[in-house]
């Protein structure tokens, strides 16, 4: 509701990140099978969607923040600001970047990543280097028995 997204607003304007990117939720159940558990009817309207959004820009607004554009802000001496008052913006699958054609790795359940050369088998690398110093961290920081 438009309330509680103006306090969750408040609270992560008082945190002053650099930057925000206010990502719509889309409902795509026939692609995200947990989504089937939501009742469509408790979602909010485009039209709402539309007001939350400018609730945003308008808040945003008011705790110093700049505009970049669809759903993105920034404070006004982030790169991305600069880029913007200079028209050096680019996009990509995320959003605005000050880098053009910029490799990504997203980590996590929904992560995406852009890259011309990543591929699964370059995350398989990853995710086993990541065991591997989790299991040397786990190894190293264990209580040592002495016999």
């Amino acid at each position: 509701n438009r309330k509680g997204f103006g306090l969750t607003l408040d609270i992560v304007t008082a945190a002053r990140p650099d930057r925000l990117a206010i990502y719509s939720y889309a409902h795509l159940p026939q692609m995200f099978r947990a989504q089937r558990q939501i009742d469509e009817a408790l979602l909010p309207s485009p039209e709402d969607k539309l007001g939350l959004l400018q609730l945003a820009i308008e808040k945003l607004a008011e705790a110093g923040y700049r505009y970049i554009g669809m759903d993105h802000f920034a404070l006004p001496d982030d790169d991305l600001a600069r880029a913007q008052e200079q028209g050096g913006l680019h996009r990509n699958f995320m959003g605005y970047t000050t880098h053009a054609d910029s490799d990504l790795i997203g980590l996590g359940v929904s992560a995406h990543s852009q890259d011309a050369v990543f591929s699964v088998f370059g995350l398989l690398l990853f995710v086993f280097a990541v065991l591997i110093v989790f299991r040397f961290i786990t190894l190293a920081t264990a209580p040592q028995e002495n016999h």
